[in-house]
């Protein structure tokens, strides 16, 4: 008795003790069963003891986890090794899964997950590979920085599912494919604070100011606590009273032609004064007036400019005053002969030929000149007193003669001139001899100044509010469209083409009455880009493709644009056409044949040359192919059929309208979205950035325009110029310096390349862009 007493006493002092002579069991299994290389662990344990256990599963297959069946205060864990201290039997299972082969050596298929958000610009995360039916836990970021932008999780969708919860778990399909896409809400930044993107609102400003006659003020932008921005830019509505806009002064130069309309230029944008043509130019800046010394039927007399400096048919200065630049022009003895059909450009030069000679002119100055070409020796005498181009004439008037009986002979006639000598300076030579002042586009010098591309448009300081006059304008189309707005003002209904659109002003009011009229379905717009607001050109070749000409060059600084009207006037003159591909061989027989392999059925080609020795090369073939060709080239060789004025920005606006009209995008569109176009074309590839721009819009409808807008202006100009070919441009005043300037650059860059060659590329793209005359 007294021993019981003894051992009852003693379990209850010393529990631990008596424990350590208690054990359990670790009983450890795995499946699949192929999958297991080894369970380490298993056996006897002391009571309190520590165990570790570990699943090595084969080369075929990864663990999983483990899966407790009893023992154990949890349900399973991705641990391994496992270690825990045992205070009952334990029972574990190992859950592996094959990765390569199923039993019996079927592949086992993968499963791609697709991460993606709704944030523009952001990069997405590499597709994630895993297996069907496992599940997948992804974390996205509550909050995203991107520029001057802040996004903030709003939720994600995954399989047709939503999360609300930036961290999700989902399971991944047996199909193979899953796609998650997170959405975030923008906030953007303004000074020092993010406000939410639908919080920003249009600056309302007054955006012109009338002083008095012929002085404005205009608004380039606006301050807010004393930190400027342009004028485009949207302002916090929370901000908008807090708003003071910044002005600019400037003054109205007029260029009045009198005796005939002319083509000007003021710092390198085109106007047609017809009489008169308008530009605003900033206060005290430098202005450049170029008008042209020689139309087709005049020259220019005299020039009056008032304090502006005139030298020919440059005026230049700073602009202090409204001031009105007067042109005045005088007819070129002879241009009655341009009125004769075919021959007339042949035969003003027999007649100024005479005039030269003998000091007569008309009819008489006329006659003496074919009595000089009918004698050679008045022609040796006369020669003396001759430009080295006109030696040609005496082989041109006999065909020209033979031109007014039989079209085919005039592609004959065309053949013929094709092998003469140019009569204009090579490109290579003009771009080697050019001088004067660079004329910087604000957007390059924006681009130069952030190699990595702006993303605003600087305010350019020369608008041209009004063209009179314009060639073309007054037609009928343009009377239709004009009716039209008056019913739509008048709210009424109406219908339009494209090219009815194209041929009007673009300006805010008329592209606003025709979006509305759209939205409220009282515009319906009919299908038919047409002339695009060059009617008169383009059925002046439709007159030369009618008249049996086998040979109609069009001249056309736009070379796409001057295709599409190339194109428009065949089908009006009901002639099967095709776009005709580069020839590829220097022989005229065997580019006819190819030439006329490609036209197939078609009675008609159209030729974007752009080198001068290709479009002789065209001209010679048509003789031996009877297909008439048609030849667009910015500058011709040959005498063109219709001139193309290079488009203005106002005028690429409104051609931007047609085909937002033309692709139901009217509504979608904004009057800041075709002004950005037009500033694209103008500043670009010109009709070519329109077509670009659209189809982007088009392609990628659930974006905002004006960031498709802003891609489609990089791209254009990354098209156009590298970085440092903009640097370049951008540090030197004079064409004469670039010229030295970037052709040390090519021999530095580029050893094996011509530097003279290089140089002819890049002052083309400049002149087209305006920067040199």
């Amino acid at each position: 008795m007294k021993a019981a007493t003894i051992l009852l006493l003693l379990a209850l002092m010393f529990p631990a003790a008596l424990a350590q002579q208690e054990s359990y069991k670790v009983v450890l299994k795995g499946e699949p069963g192929d999958c297991i290389a080894a369970l380490a662990g298993e056996g006897t344990y002391r009571a309190y003891s520590s165990v570790t256990v570990e699943a090595r599963p084969t080369p075929n297959c990864k663990f999983l986890k483990w899966v407790v069946v009893k023992g154990l205060r949890f349900n399973e864990t991705s641990a391994n090794p496992m270690s825990f201290n045992i205070e009952e039997d334990v029972e574990l299972i190992a859950v592996f899964e094959r990765l390569y082969e199923k039993p019996g050596g079927q592949p086992i298929e993968r499963a791609i997950v697709y991460i993606s958000t709704n944030v523009t610009g952001m990069q997405e995360p590499e597709p994630i590979i895993t297996m069907p039916g496992s599940e997948l836990k992804y974390s996205f970021e509550k909050e995203l920085y991107l520029g001057e932008a802040k996004y903030v999780f709003l939720y994600a969708e995954a399989d047709g599912q939503r999360y609300d919860a930036p961290t999700i778990r989902v399971r991944v399909p047996e199909s193979g494919k899953l796609s998650i896409k997170a959405y975030y809400y923008t906030y953007l930044r303004f000074l020092n604070e993010y406000y939410p993107k639908d919080q920003f609102v249009k600056v309302e400003i007054e955006p012109v100011r009338e002083v008095s006659d012929g002085v404005r003020l205009r608004a380039v932008g606006y301050k807010v606590a004393n930190k400027t921005f342009s004028i485009d830019q949207p302002v916090p509505r929370q901000l908008a009273k807090l708003v003071e806009p910044n002005y600019v002064r400037e003054y109205r130069l007029r260029v009045y032609s009198d005796g005939a309309p002319a083509t000007v230029e003021v710092n390198g944008v085109r106007y047609y004064a017809n009489p008169v043509a308008e530009a605003w130019v900033k206060e005290g800046s430098q202005v450049t007036v170029t008008a042209p010394e020689k139309l087709e039927r005049h020259r220019l007399e005299r020039v009056d400019a008032g304090k502006l400096a005139v030298m020919g048919g440059i005026i230049m200065g700073p602009l202090t005053s409204p001031t009105l630049v007067t042109l005045v022009y005088r007819p070129i003895p002879n241009a009655f002969l341009l009125d004769i059909p075919f021959a007339g450009p042949f035969l003003l030069q027999v007649a100024d030929l005479g005039t030269a000679v003998t000091g007569l002119e008309g009819v008489t100055g006329f006659v003496a000149g074919l009595l000089i070409v009918a004698s050679p020796a008045a022609a040796v005498s006369a020669a003396a007193l001759l430009r080295p181009g006109t030696r040609r004439i005496r082989t041109t008037v006999k065909a020209v003669k033979r031109a007014t009986v039989d079209p085919e002979v005039a592609a004959v006639s065309a053949a013929v001139t094709a092998s003469l000598p140019s009569r204009k300076a090579g490109s290579l030579d003009q771009a080697l001899r050019a001088a004067g002042k660079l004329q910087i586009h604000p957007l390059l010098r924006s681009l130069a100044q952030e190699v990595t591309f702006s993303r605003e448009r600087p305010p350019t300081h020369i608008e041209e509010l009004e063209k009179v006059g314009e060639e073309g304008d007054v037609t009928t189309l343009r009377q239709e469209a004009e009716e039209a707005l008056g019913n739509l003002r008048s709210g009424g209904k109406a219908k339009l083409t494209p090219e009815h659109i194209a041929s009007l002003d673009c300006d805010i009011d008329t592209y606003d009455l025709l979006r509305n009229a759209v939205e409220e379905g009282r515009l319906e717009v009919r299908e038919g880009l047409g002339y695009l607001g060059y009617e008169m050109e383009g059925r002046r070749i439709a007159k030369a493709v009618r008249s049996g000409n086998l040979v109609v060059v069009v001249r056309s600084l736009d070379l796409r644009l001057g295709e599409l009207v190339a194109a428009e006037a065949c089908r009006e003159a009901k002639l099967p056409f095709k776009k005709a591909g580069p020839p590829k061989d220097a022989d005229v027989k065997k580019t006819a044949a190819e030439l006329k392999k490609q036209a197939g059925g078609a009675k008609a080609l159209i030729h974007v040359v752009e080198d001068e020795a290709v479009e002789r090369l065209v001209a010679k073939t048509a003789p031996l192919m009877g297909i008439v060709q048609v030849i667009v080239s910015r500058d011709p060789a040959l005498q063109p059929a219709a001139e193309i004025p290079e488009p203005t920005k106002e005028r690429y606006m409104s051609i931007a309208a047609a085909y937002a009209a033309s692709k139901d995008l009217l509504g979608r569109l904004t009057h800041e979205h075709i002004d950005y176009i037009g500033e694209i074309a103008y500043s670009f590839r010109g009709l070519a950035s329109i077509e670009e721009a659209i189809s982007r819009l088009l392609a990628e409808k659930k974006i905002d325009p004006s960031e498709v807008l802003r891609e489609v202006f990089r791209d254009e100009a990354v098209k156009t110029f590298t970085p440092e070919e903009l640097e370049l441009i951008t540090s030197y005043e004079t064409v004469e310096d670039l010229r030295s300037g970037y052709m040390a650059y090519v021999r530095q860059v580029r050893p094996g390349a011509r530097p003279e060659a290089e140089w002819a590329k890049m002052y083309e793209r400049l002149r087209r862009l305006g920067v040199v005359a």
